[in-house]
């Protein structure tokens, strides 16, 4: 993927949530229904910034609970657990 193309998806995926009224709860209900391929995809990425978070060395009191439980889950897992093949 390029860097221009995951910056378009970045930016999607950010002014999704970063919607006042952004129904977590609900889009992962759907999301649990979708096709299992995408949530593979999902989850794939989900774990990814998992990873990432558990690295961030100087959270502040807006992420600090997600760095927090990131590292939790980080240190739970082996390394294979973050990788989500595209099936």
């Amino acid at each position: 993927m390029s860097e221009e193309r995951a910056e378009k998806d970045f930016r999607t995926i950010d002014n999704l949530i970063n919607n006042m009224g952004f129904e977590t709860d609900m889009v992962a209900k759907k999301l649990a229904k979708t096709h299992p391929t995408l949530q593979q995809k999902f989850m794939g990425l989900a774990m990814a910034f998992i990873k990432e978070e558990a690295e961030e060395a100087y959270p502040d009191g807006r992420n600090e609970k997600t760095v927090e439980v990131a590292k939790k889950i980080k240190e739970n897992l082996d390394e294979g657990d973050f990788y989500f093949p595209y099936i």
